[in-house]
């Protein structure tokens, strides 16, 4: 994106945070030096989510690509010529750089050749055409992290009840579900967090959720 970025990226060793350090202060050193600034370049912090087990990491590959797209930035079409998108390293061979992309257009199938580069923009044009797959995304991935937790909860331990686990443990896994099915039963509904917030009362919409 023209002021952030996203990436994909899977860690061998339980280092990210060192190596995003490394990248970005290397890549803020440059970046003044080659326009002649000085001061910060980033603004924070980054922010990581983790991908949880089992969770199909196409799809986050999908969502980060389309990105531009559903911000109205590019067209699907558009996404091979840009400078901002991987995508264009996918699709022309002679861009890529050192970096090793989860082996390109193998990780979805569709081999490093001209047919595959045209299947994958044809997958990309599918997966913007879903509405579903853009609205729903967040949500797949908060009921993929309670999922796991849920299952954590009990395995480490050899654990079976809840109550085996600290109340803050607990409290944390209760609160989560609770996002989930709130923004689950917005959704539904066609309605925002806002609007819990302009409909006072006992709202029709509002009982039924309940």
């Amino acid at each position: 994106m023209p002021n952030h970025f996203h990436f994909v990226v899977k860690a061998p060793r339980a280092n990210l945070s060192r190596g995003m350090h490394l990248l970005l202060t290397t890549f803020a050193s440059r970046f003044n030096r080659f326009r002649e600034e000085r001061g910060h370049v980033f603004q924070g912090r980054y922010q990581a989510k983790r991908i949880p087990t089992g969770f199909d990491v196409s799809r986050v590959i999908d969502y980060v690509h389309l990105n531009h797209v559903r911000k109205g930035i590019y067209k699907v079409e558009e996404l091979s010529g840009s400078p901002l998108s991987s995508v264009s390293i996918l699709m022309n061979p002679d861009n890529r750089s050192v970096f090793k992309i989860v082996d390109g257009l193998k990780f979805f199938g569709y081999p490093d050749a001209i047919q595959g580069r045209i299947a994958y923009l044809d997958h990309l044009r599918r997966v913007h055409q879903l509405d579903a797959e853009s609205k729903h995304f967040d949500y797949d991935w908060e009921v993929a992290v309670v999922a796991e937790r849920a299952i954590l909860k009990k395995s480490p331990h050899g654990l079976e009840r809840p109550s085996d686990l600290p109340y803050e443990q607990i409290k944390r896994l209760d609160d989560d579900y609770t996002e989930v099915v709130v923004k689950r039963l917005l959704l539904e509904y066609g309605k925002t967090e806002l609007d819990i917030k302009l409909d006072q009362g006992v709202a029709p919409w509002k009982v039924g959720m309940a």
